[in-house]
């Protein structure tokens, strides 16, 4: 009789970790070939553990080509501030047309525009690159492998790995 509390508390246990358990699916936000693959099945992974890297390449190259090209916008920007405040100048002593005064004031607020358009694609860009490697969301055993190392990710939540929470 006294063994027969410990039987139904350890089923109970059993029960409720059972239950409990659940599996994680990963899939990949981005295209590309895979270039690293740090698991296998059967491996234990920790929360936040690279399991495996998308080329990224590609990303690198654009967000390189963007802070070039705002690197240039904002040169622009700066010489059209110049060219504005020496037009206001010019137009506070009323030695300027009002039209040049415009057109001074249009070119520094494209330029401004434009270099804010850029500071927003290369934001968006730098966050798309963290993508590119994929890490586990929880503790857990990789239980299944839908990919290898070189193949392509084709499309957006393309299955790739199946984690069984721990």
């Amino acid at each position: 009789m006294l063994r027969m509390p410990n039987i139904l508390l350890t089923l109970f246990i059993l029960l409720v970790a059972s239950t409990n358990s659940f599996a994680a699916t990963i899939g990949a936000l981005v295209d590309g070939q895979i270039v690293l693959l740090q698991v296998k099945e059967g491996d234990q992974v920790k929360k936040g553990q690279p399991l495996l890297e998308i080329d990224s390449r590609a990303i690198r190259a654009h967000i390189a080509q963007l802070k070039a090209k705002l690197h240039f916008a904002e040169l622009e920007l700066k010489d059209a501030k110049t060219d504005f405040d020496a037009e206001k100048a010019l137009f506070d002593q009323t030695t300027t047309a009002k039209r040049r005064f415009d057109a001074a004031i249009l070119v520094k607020d494209r330029a401004s525009a434009k270099v804010d358009v850029l500071r927003n694609e290369l934001n968006e860009a730098q966050s798309k690159l963290d993508y590119y490697v994929i890490v586990s969301p929880i503790d857990g055993v990789v239980r299944k492998l839908w990919v290898a190392l070189g193949d392509t990710v084709f499309h957006e939540n393309q299955k790739m790995i199946e984690l069984e929470a721990k």
